[in-house]
């Protein structure tokens, strides 16, 4: 007995490749910010400034954080209009 196909299916296929792609970019802005408020931290602890290489550095990591989403994001853009 043969089963027909889902109308669903691809649809469904795209919705859990996007979410995949949602996780990656939040998990790179997350890890961009932790990797660089501990440096910051550590710093901070090595030359007794508290809080103010924290925060820089926390800044700094969003920052990074975002222009890596960014060009992530640009690069899919521009993978999908040449129809690769």
């Amino acid at each position: 007995m043969s089963r027909m196909p889902e109308p669903w299916a691809g649809s469904q296929r795209e919705l859990w490749r996007g979410a995949g792609e949602a996780w990656t970019m939040v998990t790179e802005l997350i890890t961009a910010t932790a990797v660089w408020g501990a440096i910051g931290y550590g710093l901070d602890r090595l030359l007794h400034t508290w809080p103010i290489l924290f925060a820089v550095g926390a800044v700094v990591g969003h920052a990074t954080g975002i222009f890596i989403v960014y060009r992530r994001y640009a690069m899919a853009a521009e993978k999908q209009s040449h129809g690769r």
